[in-house]
């Protein structure tokens, strides 16, 4: 969709090239959005449908699309995960490896918090450190009963 500029010389893709081009212009993300999340909707049922076939009791989907994709129809739990939007930067730039500048482009082009705590089951906000998010995970996981019995 995009054309064979965004790939490297070894046939993957440059993803952060792309992402600078598409976070830069709205048409561009959902050119990308329209081409990609069928796949990764299509893709994601495969892994379903086979772990539901192995027993799977819980299947744990990170899909920071899932409500535009459509998934969370296949959904029964929903969980969001906000973190203010100065972490979010920091934490893109870091993880991507890319200017503090191109990290704005990407959240500038995330749904607004509202979108997730109207669509959401469950929202945890992750505003302090990897041990106080894990805590928030843990406590959430066991209230909606599925966790692991301590003796």
């Amino acid at each position: 969709a995009f054309g064979d500029s965004f790939f490297l010389s070894d046939g993957t893709l440059d993803r952060k090239k792309l992402g600078t081009y598409v976070f830069s212009n709205k048409e561009k993300l959902t050119l990308l959005n329209e081409t990609v999340l069928p796949l990764v909707t299509q893709k994601i049922a495969e892994i379903a449908n086979f772990y539901e076939k192995e027993g799977a009791e819980l299947l744990i989907v990170d899909a920071p699309t899932l409500f535009e994709a459509g998934y969370d129809k296949s959904c029964d739990i929903t969980v969001s995960i906000i973190a203010p939007k100065e972490s979010r930067t920091k934490r893109i730039a870091k993880r991507d490896g890319i200017s503090y500048e191109d990290a704005i482009l990407r959240t500038n082009a995330q749904k607004d918090d509202n979108f997730y705590y109207e669509r959401s089951d469950y929202v945890i906000l992750n505003d302090g450190d990897t041990e106080s998010f894990k805590q928030k995970a843990e406590n959430l996981i066991c209230a909606i009963g599925v966790c692991a019995k301590k003796d």
